[in-house]
């Protein structure tokens, strides 16, 4: 369970251990997007950009997100990653 701001402060990223991830809006309080692991996230950061974010799973998945979208763009398989931190540059991931 956790929660990260966007760079501009007009979202948040939420996340919970029933595997959603949550997009709002928080001037309105309103969800934006809903995401969907199949198993409890652990960890989620957003990209400097606020365009994307990434979260894991103890599925050992890691998935980035489109932002503008929910859309999953990438899904990464891991044996052993539940824990994601992204780059300041925003163009690598580190997975523990």
């Amino acid at each position: 369970v956790g929660v990260r701001f966007f760079p501009l402060g007009d979202r948040m990223l939420t996340w919970s251990r029933d595997g959603s991830v949550v997009i709002w809006d928080t001037a309105s309080g309103q969800p934006l997007h809903t995401m969907q692991h199949t198993a409890p996230v652990e960890s989620a950061q957003v990209f400097p950009g606020g365009d994307r974010a990434v979260t894991c799973s103890s599925e050992n998945m890691c998935i980035i997100w489109d932002c503008s979208t929910g859309v999953a763009l990438s899904r990464l398989p891991s044996k052993w990653a539940v824990r994601v931190s992204v780059f300041p540059s925003g163009d690598r991931l580190l997975t523990w």
